[in-house]
């Protein structure tokens, strides 16, 4: 390994390219220095990708499929670092670069993917090209790391799993009634599609800050079929089959034993770094876990105390298409080449996406409770504006392309100044 890599201060977030050449990397020279995004030749050889700029962060680095971009996390925001709102550090957004096949070295100006007012990190990759991440989501008396994906070309910014810890609509009489449990956990994080289009995650608490309960990043093993649709912690009727599996071995809301950094392997066991919980120097080892019993085989295992993390299981495979936006989609949508600064969002049945964004269990839908809004209330990049409904529900919203945009459903026609 480069002298560059093989500092102790910081090295974390290996990814390998799908021709198993190179590993991207995230590594800092000093102890509270900033993050840089590097890559290594597995065959020889370091590049640096994102050179440091003052107290900018870039971390979390991926290989697009086809290995020829690199997107990564990072802290420089559209206009300079900003801070989050809930724990206030760095915020950060999804930016993508790239990479010369010859010299390492980045092609232009990395490019912003994201533009949320929270952070988004550690991207991967779906089969099919999409990219997913962990979102950070926050409101009044509500926090949430969840996980979205988006289409290569920024479309279809959408809801993957994990979006509400708990749910409103249990009862579709009585909107007042205690929410349900439907993910059960504050934050999703470690989301990575599996070889059989299941994802594998990791699960776990999170404090009154916003800070995790579980040590070292650590949760619950979790695994997700989302075909089949939200989760409903804790239901049990006939009929209702549950999309996610926890496996034993750690319960994401306590300090005790934890699983971090999932991956699925060829035989269907998933490979992991995990932490009993019997010392307190967080002594992860890599084991690869039976989904079906929970029971683990330690694959390596380091002495004195010390930690093995972010294993990466290597195998090539072809380069494989991105995904990029389909018309005939429900979420298609189209760029016209007269306004490429400006988009059109379309509400068919504006009730019906309100309770789609604000619920999250498997059952009906209260639309009759919100067939009385009247216009749709939205703030976009700090400036506030509405728009009427139709006679059937029906919005359409003209709107900033790239922007950090809020809507909400209003029942009433309120002041211009209120929101």
């Amino acid at each position: 390994m480069p002298a560059a890599a093989a500092s102790p201060a910081a090295t974390s977030r290996p990814r390998r390219r799908a021709d198993g050449t190179r590993v991207a990397f995230a590594h800092r020279p000093a102890a509270g220095g900033p993050l840089s995004v590097w890559i290594v030749r597995i065959g020889g050889g370091c590049t640096q990708v994102t050179p440091p700029s003052g107290s900018i962060h870039n971390f979390d680095p991926a290989w697009s499929p086809d290995g020829n971009y690199l997107v990564f996390a990072s802290t420089r925001g559209k206009s300079g670092p900003t801070q989050s709102k809930k724990r206030n550090l760095p915020q950060s957004d999804l930016w993508r670069v790239q990479i010369n096949p010859t010299s390492d070295q980045p092609m232009g100006t990395p490019e912003q993917m994201t533009f949320l007012s929270s952070s988004e990190l550690s991207p991967q990759f779906m089969r099919e090209g999409r990219v997913t991440m962990t979102t950070e989501k926050v409101g009044d008396s509500f926090y949430q790391l969840s996980g979205r994906r988006l289409n290569w070309d920024l479309t279809d910014y959408h809801p993957l799993l994990a979006q509400r810890k708990l749910s409103p609509y249990a009862s579709l009489t009585d909107l007042t009634a205690m929410p349900n449990p439907s993910i059960g956990f504050d934050a999703a994080t470690d989301i990575r599609e599996g070889s059989d289009g299941n994802f594998v995650l990791i699960l776990s608490d999170v404090d009154a800050t916003g800070k995790p309960v579980t040590l070292g990043g650590g949760g619950a093993l979790a695994i997700f079929n989302r075909s089949i649709g939200p989760f409903e912690q804790g239901r049990t009727d006939p009929g209702y089959l549950p999309s996610v599996r926890i496996v034993p071995g750690a319960t994401g809301r306590d300090t005790g034993s934890a699983y971090r950094s999932p991956v699925v392997m060829p035989d269907g066991q998933i490979m992991a770094s995990y932490y009993d919980g019997s010392t307190g120097s967080l002594a992860w080892r890599i084991v690869s876990v039976n989904v079906r019993t929970g029971a683990r085989n330690v694959l390596l295992a380091p002495p004195g105390g010390r930690a093995y993390v972010d294993a990466v299981l290597a195998y090539k495979y072809p380069p494989r298409a991105l995904y990029v936006n389909r018309r005939q989609l429900v979420f298609g949508g189209t760029t016209t080449a007269d306004d490429p600064e400006h988009a059109f969002v379309h509400m068919p049945d504006a009730p019906m996406v309100f309770t789609l964004l604000t619920g999250n269990l498997r059952r009906g839908r209260p639309v009759a409770a919100f067939r009385g809004a009247r216009y749709l209330a939205a703030e976009v990049a700090g400036m506030t504006g509405r728009a009427d409904l139709a006679d059937d529900g029906s919005v359409k919203v003209r709107v900033r392309r790239r922007r950090r945009s809020c809507c909400r459903c209003r029942t009433r026609v309120a002041p211009p100044s209120s929101r």
